[in-house]
């Protein structure tokens, strides 16, 4: 597990000031020119999905999350998946790609901690589009 763990590149992030998918609750400052974005200071830990690794899948999950004023990821939504397969067809059933990736990525975000963003020298709830790549090495 550690061995493909530490391969595993954990975080391409590519950061957007902008809204994209999730809703910002009403009570939520303009983000759109926040003075400084969040930073991650801890990230998650992934374990590579088992049947993921079995067949090669690999790819990038991109995901929006909705970092909030204490830095606590409150909200992970896909936004893509674009990977070397579709799913895993095997004689039973067909297993989609979704369900391999998407739960271990949103566990992944969610155990993220960030530096919120900072608007004014205030700390302020801010959206980031961000992604995880799985590859095997």
């Amino acid at each position: 597990m550690k061995f493909y763990r530490c391969k595993l590149l954990l975080i391409l992030c590519i950061f957007f000031a902008g809204c994209y998918g999730l809703k910002l609750p009403e009570n939520t400052e303009d983000v759109n020119n926040p003075n400084r974005g969040p930073i991650l200071i801890t990230p998650g830990e992934i374990d590579y999905p088992k049947l993921a690794k079995s067949v090669n899948i690999e790819g990038i999950v991109e995901v929006d999350i909705l970092v909030d004023t204490t830095g606590i990821v409150t909200e992970v939504e896909i936004v893509t998946r674009k990977f070397n397969s579709d799913g895993v067809y095997t004689e039973s059933k067909t297993i989609y790609l979704k369900d391999i990736v998407d739960e271990p990525t949103i566990n992944y975000f969610k155990n993220c901690k960030y530096l919120p963003a900072l608007q004014n020298g205030r700390p302020i709830k801010s959206i980031v589009r961000t992604g995880m790549h799985f590859q095997l090495k």
